[in-house]
């Protein structure tokens, strides 16, 4: 069985594309040297370099330092969406008495105080109700319903079908 760091490892060694690197870490101290004393031996190659550059372009790509990670779950239903209507900051959670009401709260407000941005908290449960009446009136609407049901049965089945052909 793989593990997500051996994964990362195969992917990123470039002794798989033929080219395999010794001396790149001083033995007593295991820190990296300078790229100009490593010794580098070729071996066959396993991954063509056009493909593995490819993978390094992508792997690039997603790290988080590039591109944040996706929000999918959170204490809000608009977390990561909402967005204050006075300064366009990002909206965060806000709650009165005790955590009794919860709020969208402006996070400039909140963090840099009432000189960053005057806006104004709303209730969490009447923004929730227009987004969802909203999403429910345009998306779930009886004419789309059928559509929308029909894609969703596409695109399970074929990732059933991919997952089968991985398993074989």
């Amino acid at each position: 069985m793989f593990r997500v760091n051996e994964v990362h490892r195969v992917l990123t060694s470039a002794t798989y594309m033929g080219l395999c690197r010794y001396n790149r870490k001083a033995a007593r101290t295991r820190q990296l040297t300078d790229p100009k004393d490593w010794i580098e031996v070729p071996v066959p190659v396993i991954v063509e370099p056009d493909v593995w550059d490819r993978v390094q372009q992508h792997l690039q790509s997603r790290r988080p330092s590039v591109t944040p990670a996706r929000i999918t779950n959170g204490a809000m239903l608009l977390t990561g969406i909402a967005v204050c209507p006075h300064c366009s900051g990002g909206m965060m959670l806000g709650t009165g008495k005790s955590g009794q009401y919860r709020y969208y709260a402006c996070a400039n407000a909140a963090t840099k105080g009432r000189t960053a941005c005057k806006g104004r908290r709303i209730r969490m449960e009447t923004l929730d109700e227009a987004v969802l009446s909203a999403f429910e009136g345009r998306v779930l609407s009886a004419d789309r319903l059928p559509k929308l049901l029909e894609g969703i049965t596409r695109h399970v089945l074929a990732e059933q079908s991919q997952n089968d052909d991985r398993e074989r």
